[in-house]
């Protein structure tokens, strides 16, 4: 029918003719059987009509292989299996669409409700409607997509609406996860998987994102779940919230603001303990333990419950900045936690493990990384750890090496080069110390002594004493030896740091004194006079007034008092006369006195000073590489490039004037909001 020439070919009536047998085929055997069903039986008959019109067409097609190949080819018709397609896409599929969509969101709906359903029934439709979408390049799957998103939606909404009226927050995440779980794996196993995300977003948004400020607001929301550390829920409710945009930023304020009510708690304690003793006092462990103990706490929540979200670390450190930052009467937070540093890490009866140790200074890091005055913290502690080293008093080499090493992470090497330059410079003192010992002197004294760098070391204020001749021999004796080894350096013997152990004679017995130079040289001169009166100590000695009775009131108000003074009383007065206590008795035969109490080798003055050099050493090396800048610009700049400190607009405003003053910048002729570099 189809090899033969013209007029005895018939292939085109037979392209005609198998048209028209499948037309007629849809028209009289399926559409009425589909009229005739409904519901699931609509849909599976639906179902078989199709996958029995591809196993139809399939061999059609090879029945009429020749006609496909040749006459199909030749005059640029559809394919059978194209033709076949497209008469059932017009009369079955156009025709029974709306009712095969509508039927297959009930049954869908169904499903939710855990009536009877078919899962693979809808995964098979659902194919019907890809497959033939790819075969037609129509959106045809698109149109059911759109019913099911929308049918999804407001069935969600209107549950939604009802959790929220009968359910607490715990109750309505609970059940809103297990939904949308469900919910999501109805969709991946009877939908494509482009929609699965589509319905994830739907859900999501119904459920969660539009209760959300109703559901944290409940007596039982957010703020509940976080006082009682309710951890499954506030997991489950990061979990719902992550979902979609902005999600996470009202949970993540509740979050600081529930951390600064903790904080402000301590604090409010800290202070009404500070009014009760009528003092304050930068002497205060618990305070610290308190505020680590809050932090960790916190920490592990963030962790465990809000899986170290960047939104939630960022809310931990934002509240924690506020807190650590506030003025404590008089006080900063910095000068307490270095207080407790120095604590933790000197010599003491209950001193810690090292496993314990290393964990607490970790925790002092973490709350030191808060601090906007770390300068500060540093200045304190670098005067800390010079007392701790030449008084032998540090715990742990380690241990301080490690708060270092710690600190130096996190704000760089320049911030801890001088407490590096410490250690290193004592253990090079000891090599000295090791090689005067091994050329053996002849001295009247045992005698050792520590040559330091003056520069890593904090300031002193030093007097020039009347030192024993023992003394002085020892100290000639050194300085012939340091001579030898280097020329290059001048000694500067630092009376104000020395240690010496005195033996005294009483009517009870001999007892050794470990006490400072100052309280040696003061009870060395009643060697010679019974009694002395304190003008005369201060002309002997060189004190000034207030040091003077500092160091006399180690000597005689202390519990070991070893000075007898005519006054009563824990005071010294100017007109007080002393002399040895002859009948001084202890229960140790090594008696150590307590240090006199300096002042503070730091002044915030000082700092403040510093802080004004580093914001002008800023300013000009951002000037000198831009060479012309806007205020606002090097204001941000300059922000940004000072971490250990963070400074005051109006600082960095005064320093920018004064710099301009001598002549490093000045302001654009034409835009004053604009300077240049001069320098």
């Amino acid at each position: 029918m189809c090899m033969q020439r013209p007029p005895n070919n018939f292939s085109h009536q037979l392209y005609v003719r198998y048209s028209e047998t499948i037309e007629h085929y849809l028209k009289t055997h399926v559409k009425p059987v589909l009229e005739s069903k409904a519901g699931n039986e609509f849909l599976k008959d639906f179902r078989t009509s199709w996958e029995n019109h591809r196993v139809m067409m399939k061999w059609m097609r090879h029945f009429f292989q020749y006609l496909d190949r040749h006459h199909v080819n030749q005059n640029n018709l559809p394919s059978l299996y194209s033709l076949a397609m497209d008469l059932y896409y017009k009369e079955i599929f156009q025709f029974f669409k709306k009712r095969v969509i509508k039927d297959a969101v009930n049954l869908l709906e169904c499903d939710r409700e855990n009536q009877p359903s078919d899962r693979d029934l809808l995964k098979e439709v659902s194919s019907i409607f890809i497959n033939l979408e790819e075969t037609k390049q129509t959106d045809v799957y698109s149109e059911l997509e759109s019913e099911v998103l929308s049918s999804t939606g407001e069935y969600y909404e209107s549950e939604a609406a009802r959790w929220v009226a009968e359910n607490n927050c715990p109750e309505f995440i609970l059940k809103a996860e297990k939904v949308i779980i469900e919910e999501l794996q109805r969709a991946q196993t009877c939908l494509s998987e482009s929609t699965v995300q589509k319905i994830e977003e739907v859900v999501f948004d119904v459920i969660v994102r539009k209760n959300q400020a109703t559901l944290l607001e409940k007596e039982t929301g957010i703020k509940y779940l976080l006082e009682y550390n309710k951890e499954e829920d506030l997991a489950r409710l990061y979990r719902l919230c992550s979902k979609f945009k902005d999600g996470l930023q009202p949970i993540a304020s509740a979050f600081t603001s529930f951390v600064k009510k903790e904080g402000n708690k301590i604090l409010s304690e800290k202070e009404n303990k500070d009014a009760k003793a009528k003092r304050e006092s930068s002497d205060d462990p618990e305070f610290v333990k308190s505020f680590m103990d809050l932090h960790r706490y916190f920490k592990h929540m963030v962790s465990d419950s809000f899986r170290n979200n960047a939104v939630f670390q960022r809310a931990l450190g934002s509240a924690f900045e506020e807190l650590l930052n506030n003025k404590i009467g008089k006080l900063s937070f910095a000068e307490i936690l270095a207080t407790y540093s120095d604590k933790i890490l000197k010599k003491s009866s209950d001193r810690m493990r090292d496993e314990e140790l290393e964990e607490t200074i970790s925790r002092v890091v973490e709350l030191f990384e808060h601090l906007e005055d770390k300068d500060l913290f540093a200045v304190i502690y670098k005067g800390q750890l010079a007392k701790r080293l030449l008084n032998g008093l540090s715990a742990s080499e380690d241990a301080e090496k490690t708060l270092i090493s710690k600190m130096k992470l996190c704000c760089g090497a320049q911030f801890t080069a001088k407490m590096e330059g410490m250690i290193t410079d004592l253990a090079l003192a000891e090599d000295i110390r090791s090689k005067f010992e091994e050329a053996k002197p002849e001295l009247p004294i045992e005698f050792s002594a520590l040559v330091l760098t003056n520069s890593y070391w904090p300031s002193y204020k030093n007097y020039t004493l009347t030192l024993p001749n023992s003394m002085l021999q020892c100290i000639s004796n050194f300085n012939h030896f340091y001579g030898q080894i280097t020329s290059q350096r001048k000694l500067t013997w630092m009376n104000c740091l020395g240690t010496v152990v005195l033996s005294g004679n009483f009517s009870v017995g001999r007892y050794d004194f470990v006490c400072t130079t100052y309280q040696a040289c003061l009870l060395y001169m009643f060697n010679e006079v019974h009694e002395m009166s304190f003008g005369e100590i201060l002309r002997a000695t060189n004190f000034d007034v207030e040091t003077c009775k500092r160091v006399l009131v180690t000597l005689a108000c202390s519990k070991s008092r070893v000075l007898k003074k005519s006054s009563e009383g824990r005071k010294i007065s100017e007109e007080d006369v002393f002399r040895i206590k002859e009948d001084f008795q202890s229960n140790i035969i090594k008696v150590k006195f307590p240090l006199p109490k300096w002042e503070e080798s730091y002044s915030k003055e000082n700092v403040a000073k510093d802080r004004n050099l580093a914001i002008e050493a800023a300013i000009v090396r951002i000037m000198k590489s831009r060479r012309v800048m806007s205020h606002q610009s090097l204001m941000t700049e300059v922000m940004s490039l000072l971490s250990v400190f963070r400074p005051q607009v109006r600082d960095i405003k005064s320093r920018i004037e004064n710099l301009i003053s001598r002549e490093f910048l000045e302001r654009d002729k034409n835009d004053p909001t604009v300077y240049n570099y001069l320098a």
